[in-house]
């Protein structure tokens, strides 16, 4: 059936006003080399300043400690080895976690379960909880450790892998479930019956999942190169500041007193044009993984129970998506605990509830996203479920040029963004009311719907794709126009089988990071009267206090996912009952 493409044409229009154009604007040609030769001479760009041992073996007492940094090469080359590391490794994981939940009944449900509780975002305070797991003193691990008079400590930019593995992982394995659950059953059976299993039946099922590896490891990628949450917790070692996400952060905080420099910029352009090319090269398979993606799950692992090659699987399963879950629940644990100082877990007490009842600032934050929050996500929703119809239909070169640039957002990095806000807008409105510096939060509402479209409009079309063509070719036959197919047929359908999805977007949407550090305080805040967002207040919190503020900070991030949670199920329902009405 012909779906006309003037349906796309909103949220296009979005992306290039509110995204391609301050992008284009800020770049200059002349600024752009001006600035990158800059960044590039600047010291420890393309070397490191200092020479640190990537491995380290220190006494301490009876105990031998292992001190992992990593390799520092250069605030350019850091960041590419990183992102490529990341992504590799988050792969796999998710790979082997997502083959394993395929193969065995119990495992996929264990998997859901595990990849639920993992995906809870809790920006910095999960870092936090990750260098806290590897204290030497006191961590868990430690604690194991010390009785074979061992010690592991992981800083700077292992630490911030670490961590970004723990992050991303299972991100990875949802993309790459979704897939595999979409191959066919008789043939990974067949292969079964034939006695493939380990690494032979892995490897045919990693041909058979080409695409969505490497979707993978590009989404991955990117994600860490706009990651500023990792370096800015493990900021005390030297290796952790050379990020081009986290020299490009500094530069803004400076730059709100003053000119933006050259070299700021930069940093930016370098930085948006390694994750530009890295989405660039990895569209292609984009595109085509969302076709395989399965929006419901056909069934529930291939074999019915554990038998002797199950241990491997488990092994993985633990690993990929068991610690990442284990993180998430310590970051709960310590919001409703007491203190996490010389314990390896978080003591039990009422300190962060006590703590946050005293913070107007926090609670003001919590509410000021929770607000920011109901208007991206309604816009996105009102966006993406008309574009992702069309172009879950239509082929062609318009097509492909509209579904790339919706895709767009996810590879420009925040605090690139953030840099373009602030230069194009602050200087077109200066001292009105619509200047980012006076009302910053008209450009992170417009920001967070931006960069987090492509979060419900990729869900949205592996969903409308499972939607019979027939249903709207019948509405059709009955006199039904485009936009009455839309409203009466596609909407309603799709709404009802992305409530995951939309809780997860709003979720993504009032954890962004990049952004609501940058210009969401740009305006102050202190006192109950601020516009700030939650995670401006976590990242200042966090930075300067750590230890002392992570608990009601880790509260206070539990309590406003539990408003988001009611926000996004109640703007689907409300979405509903529009729909149904107007209809009728």
């Amino acid at each position: 059936m012909h779906t006309p493409l003037w349906l796309v044409l909103p949220t296009v229009l979005l992306v290039v006003v509110l995204l391609l154009a301050p992008l284009a604007v800020m770049f200059s040609p002349e600024a752009l080399l001006e600035g990158v030769r800059l960044a590039i001479e600047q010291p420890g760009s393309l070397a490191p300043v200092t020479s640190r041992p990537a491995v380290e073996l220190v006494k301490l007492g009876d105990r031998s400690i292992i001190v992992l940094r990593g390799p520092s090469l250069g605030v350019i080359p850091n960041s590419l080895t990183l992102a490529l590391v990341v992504s590799l490794v988050s792969t796999l994981l998710g790979f082997l976690a997502a083959l394993a939940a395929l193969l065995y009944r119990v495992l996929s449900r264990v998997a859901t379960v595990l990849v639920l509780v993992s995906l809870l975002p809790y920006p910095f305070v999960e870092a936090y909880v990750v260098r806290r797991l590897l204290d030497p003193d006191h961590g868990l691990v430690n604690l194991v450790l010390r009785p074979l008079g061992l010690g592991l400590a992981v800083q700077g930019l292992a630490g911030v892998a670490l961590y970004q593995v723990t992050v991303f992982t299972p991100v990875a394995f949802v993309v790459l479930y979704g897939y595999v659950s979409g191959l066919s059953r008789e043939a990974v059976e067949a292969a079964l019956q034939l006695g493939a299993r380990g690494l032979q039946l892995a490897r045919l099922v990693a041909r058979l999942s080409g695409p969505a590896l490497a979707a993978s490891a590009a989404l991955t990628a990117v994600l860490s190169l706009d990651d500023v949450a990792g370096p800015l917790v493990f900021q005390m070692d030297p290796g952790a500041r050379s990020l081009l996400a986290y020299r490009a952060y500094s530069y803004f905080m400076e730059s709100v007193t003053g000119t933006v420099s050259p070299t700021a910029l930069g940093y930016s352009v370098i930085l948006l044009t390694a994750s530009l090319a890295i989405f660039l090269a990895g569209y292609p398979f984009i595109a085509r993984t969302y076709r395989g993606l399965q929006s419901g799950g056909r069934y529930e692992g291939l074999l019915p129970r554990l038998d002797r090659h199950a241990l491997g699987a488990l092994t993985v399963l633990v690993v990929a998506l068991g610690l990442p879950a284990l993180v998430k629940l310590l970051a709960i644990l310590y919001g409703i605990s007491g203190s996490w100082v010389a314990s390896p877990l978080p003591s039990p007490g009422l300190d962060s509830l006590r703590m946050l009842a005293g913070m107007p600032d926090v609670a003001r934050g919590i509410a000021n996203s929770l607000l920011y929050t109901s208007i991206a996500l309604a816009a996105s929703m009102a966006l993406v479920l008309p574009a992702a119809h069309v172009l879950a239909r239509r082929t062609g070169h318009l097509a492909v040029l509209a579904d790339a640039l919706i895709d767009m957002p996810v590879a420009v990095p925040g605090i690139v963004m953030a840099y373009a806000y602030y230069i194009v807008f602050h200087s077109l409105f200066a001292d009105t009311p619509l200047d980012p510096i006076t009302s910053p939060w008209i450009y992170l509402v417009a920001g967070y719907t931006v960069r987090r479209i492509p979060l419900l409009y990729k869900a949205a079309q592996a969903v409308v794709a499972s939607i019979p063509v027939e249903l709207e070719e019948a509405a059709a036959a009955l006199g039904a126009g485009a936009g009455q197919i839309e409203r009466a047929v596609i909407a309603p359908l799709a709404i009802q089988r992305l409530y995951p999805a939309i809780v997860f977007t709003g979720l993504s949407i009032a954890t962004e990071v990049s952004l609501s550090i940058t210009i969401g305080g740009l305006a102050g805040s202190s006192g109950f009267t601020h516009s700030a967002p939650l995670m401006y207040l976590v990242a200042g919190y966090m930075s300067y206090g750590g230890l002392v503020y992570a608990g009601v900070l880790a509260l206070a991030t539990t309590v406003l996912h539990a408003g988001v949670v009611a926000l996004a199920v109640l703007e689907a329902k409300l979405a509903l009952i529009v729909l149904r009405k107007s209809y009728r």
